[in-house]
């Protein structure tokens, strides 16, 4: 049986004037490795969320769709932890 899967990412502001989640796949890319959804929270009110989350997004995908793992857990694990080290390098320069 297969599955069809069709994505529509949608954000909501709430009490903020500026999105700083970021999410893969966004509104203008389709999915293209199969079905991979990655929420990364901005953390509102700290600077540069955006650009931490999206920065997030952006280590995971290439991880996932650049290597092969053993295991879904495998993968997981590595790409978020390659993600949290990606932000903070980025902080400390």
């Amino acid at each position: 049986m297969r599955i069809k899967v069709i994505s529509y990412p949608v954000h909501e502001l709430g009490q903020r004037s500026n999105q700083e989640d970021s999410l893969y796949p966004s509104a203008e890319e389709p999915l293209s490795q199969g079905p991979l959804f990655i929420l990364c929270d901005g953390m509102g009110g700290q600077a540069a969320g955006d650009v931490a989350s999206q920065l997030a997004v952006d280590i995971i995908e290439n991880i996932l769709t650049d290597n092969t793992f053993d295991t879904p857990e495998e993968a997981i694990r590595r790409s978020v932890l390659a993600a949290n080290q990606g932000v903070l390098n980025r902080t400390a320069q």
